[in-house]
């Protein structure tokens, strides 16, 4: 073996490794969410439909962030700009689920 082998080789073995530990952080956040693509979120400053789930490593432990548009807290219906929004898992203060929106409307 030689030198660039070598390099080859670990470099090969850190990028599988790196993307398991990708994988068990996806798979322990979503473990961990109750939300799902299409409810609405609420923190502290705006309120958005879910479109997408991101995860991010904020602490010790993997947490989702939610992205999607920005909806006008009255009618929950989104801003004509088109704006866009996120809501971390932590800050989520009302959570309305998609399934409990269909029936409502």
């Amino acid at each position: 073996m030689t030198e660039d082998e070598y390099k080859k080789a670990i470099n090969e073995e850190d990028k599988r490794h790196n993307d398991k530990k990708k994988e068990i952080c996806r798979a322990f956040a979503l473990a961990n969410s109750t939300v799902n693509v299409g409810d609405i979120l609420t923190d502290e400053s705006i309120t958005i439909k879910v479109e997408k789930i991101i995860v991010f490593m904020w602490t010790r432990l993997p947490s989702c962030v939610y992205e999607g548009p920005k909806l006008r807290k009255a009618d929950f219906k989104p801003y004509k700009s088109g704006e866009r929004g996120s809501v971390c898992k932590t800050n989520i203060t009302s959570h309305i689920c998609a399934s409990n929106i269909e029936k409502a409307y």
